[in-house]
């Protein structure tokens, strides 16, 4: 990985995890802390997706790329935000 690269993928998991806790912050009171969980951390892989996609690695993304990253994304995500 290049320096251009990695200073890339740094930048957005910087931005992915505030909004990440900004979400959390912004929704656990109202959605209480589990379902805000499920949302900001959705919210947070899908930026991800998105942003290292495209702005990092510069690749056209698809929905093949975009159902495997869900597949292998989801199940964590979902058996973290259960405890």
């Amino acid at each position: 990985m290049s320096g251009r690269t990695a200073t890339r993928f740094a930048t957005v998991g910087v931005v992915n995890t505030a909004l990440d806790l900004t979400l959390f912050w912004l929704l656990h009171r109202s959605l209480g802390v589990v379902a805000a969980n499920v949302v900001s951390t959705s919210a947070g892989m899908a930026l991800s997706f998105v942003a290292n996609g495209r702005f990092t690695f510069g690749d056209r993304l698809s929905w093949r790329a975009g159902a495997l990253f869900v597949a292998t994304t989801d199940r964590p995500c979902g058996c973290s935000s259960r405890w």
